[in-house]
């Protein structure tokens, strides 16, 4: 999330002008709502959601990306009024149908979040609340769920070290032989935007982690979109395999 999104400290005016249109229609229980995954100049934190008939007014040079509960990314930009779902604005129709070739691709066997963690425990293609410490790019954390790191190599005990880059404390994780996952420790936290090194005996690689705030489903299109979108490819396949399976 950008640092943009994320501050509060819009003078009042602007949110008078920024925020939901003065005219609001009253949301009932079973209206469909829309998350926030991510904004620009906007009052709205990621997580929030947004009644589907509830009309918003943006004005120029501010955004909003949307995520329905079908997994539909809707990105509004001003100047723009409206309901916040219009036909026009959906950049994908359904999440699962886009992603079902990658889906089929990946197998059949899922894996259950919290299975014993062996050398037979699966890997990040087939559990989305896995931390793949062998490769380097983007990492989803749902707040909600707790994650394990996975090596790709378990024949021998290792010791890991996560170091955030921001030059925080590094932390280390200990591997038995044989063992390939490892709950994160409690003591890590994980911001929004922050790089990691990951450094063990077999190489050095750094991850960019995307945070899911812990009011969402963790397992749901939802998740599985806002994955996807933060480029957790694989994460979110395997989210979504694990939808289809349940």
């Amino acid at each position: 999330m950008s640092n943009q999104f994320s501050k509060l400290g819009f003078p009042a005016l602007l949110f008078a002008t920024v925020a939901i249109a003065a005219v609001t229609t009253p949301s009932r229980a079973d209206e469909p709502v829309l998350v926030v995954m991510d904004g620009s100049n906007v009052a709205f934190h990621a997580g929030d959601q947004i009644p589907a008939n509830q009309q918003l007014k943006l004005d120029s040079g501010q955004s909003l990306s949307l995520i329905a509960a079908d997994g539909r990314v809707i990105t509004l930009k001003g100047p723009y009024a409206g309901l916040p779902a219009p036909q026009a604005a959906t950049q994908a129709s359904n999440i699962g149908q886009m992603l079902l070739p990658l889906v089929q691709q990946a197998g059949s066997e899922t894996a259950t979040p919290g299975v014993i963690r062996g050398g037979d425990a699966a890997g990040p293609n087939f559990d989305a609340w896995v931390i793949d410490t062998s490769k380097s790019g983007d990492v989803c954390v749902h707040l909600g769920t707790d994650y394990d790191l996975w090596r790709a190599d378990s024949t021998n005990a290792a010791a890991l070290t996560l170091q955030p880059i921001n030059g925080g404390a590094p932390i280390q994780v200990n591997f038995d032989k044989n063992v390939s996952r490892v709950g994160v420790p409690e003591s890590v936290t994980f911001q929004d935007g922050a790089q990691y090194k990951i450094i063990s005996p077999s190489g050095t690689t750094t991850i960019t982690v995307h945070t899911v705030p812990e009011g969402i489903q963790p397992k749901s299109k939802v998740t599985a979109a806002w994955f996807l979108q933060k480029n957790c490819k694989v994460q979110g396949t395997a989210l979504l395999k694990s939808l289809q399976n349940s």
